[in-house]
C-alpha cells in the first residue's frame, strides 16, 4: 500500500481502527522523530488517531493488524 491508502483506507474505514491498531507497510517518509515511519491508524484515550509510525525504533506490536493491497 501507499501512504494515500493508508489515509484513504482511514477516512473510508474510521471504525476499524477502533478495534485494533493498523499500520501500511509502504516507503518511509519522515516521520515523527525524524526517522523514517509509515501509516498507523490507532486510537488513544482522546479518540481515533493517525500517526506516522517511527519504523526504525520500535517493533511491531502483536495487536496490530498489517494492511496489505489485493491484485
Amino acid at each position: 500500500p501507499t501512504l494515500e491508502d493508508g489515509l484513504l483506507f482511514g477516512e473510508q474505514h474510521s471504525e476499524e481502527q477502533r478495534k485494533r491498531p493498523i499500520v501500511f507497510p509502504h516507503e518511509p517518509v519522515r516521520g515523527e522523530f525524524g526517522g523514517p515511519g509509515v501509516v498507523f491508524l490507532g486510537e488513544d484515550g482522546r479518540g481515533r488517531r493517525l500517526d506516522l509510525y517511527c519504523t526504525d525504533v520500535d517493533g511491531w506490536f502483536e495487536r496490530v493488524r498489517v494492511a496489505g493491497v489485493r491484485k
